[in-house]
């Protein structure tokens, strides 16, 4: 039988070791960030002006914050024995990219079962890029195009955006976050062929 917390705790840890690994390999700021107050994003604009990069990985966070998770309940009756989705604490990885596609964006993994991921971008920000590689002028401020050379241009690139197949890109950038995902999750089957 499987010794379900041993499992989870080396497993988490592999899943923390993976997730950071092209944070040293690319020595990119990483910081632990005690306090859920701080705004990640504003750190991480503030951490690519003082450590540039055209594009990639910019920098990665490390905190702990809530996540519902699972924990073996144990019980005389086999009925209620089992994996329990609880309310806890764990570690979370956060990682903010200059995307090649989406511009700056960026993603959180819970190093903690079940590894969820949640991914953030701006679709303003996608458009500046999309605009960009066109050579479409534009002026922005904060979150706001104030002026375009072409609008009706704009408004075709931000149309296409709705065909964007999202669980291929999602699926890629889970992937990147944790790199280990399909060996964690591979099919119980398929290990002892």
């Amino acid at each position: 039988m499987l010794d379900f917390k041993n499992f989870v705790h080396k497993t988490s840890e592999r899943v923390k070791e993976a997730a950071l690994i092209d944070v040293h390999r690319n020595k990119r700021p990483l910081r632990y960030l005690e306090s859920g107050k701080i705004s990640k994003e504003d750190l991480a604009h503030q951490l690519l002006a003082e450590n540039p990069v055209e594009s990639g990985l910019v920098c990665a966070f490390t905190t702990v914050e809530p996540c519902m998770s699972f924990e073996y309940h144990r019980s005389q009756d086999r009925n209620e024995r089992g994996l329990k989705l609880r309310p806890r604490k764990c570690l979370h990885v956060y990682k903010y990219f200059i995307h090649p596609d989406f511009g700056f964006m960026g993603a959180r993994l819970q190093t903690w079962f079940p590894f969820n991921v949640q991914v953030w971008l701006n679709g303003r920000e996608w458009l500046a890029v999309q605009l960009g590689r066109r050579n479409i002028d534009f002026k922005r401020h904060d979150n706001c195009f104030t002026w375009l050379d072409d609008i009706k241009a704009a408004q075709r690139l931000m149309d296409r955006q709705l065909e964007t197949d999202w669980t291929k890109v999602l699926t890629k950038i889970a992937r990147s976050l944790n790199p280990l995902h399909d060996t964690v999750f591979e099919p119980k089957d398929s290990r002892h062929n």
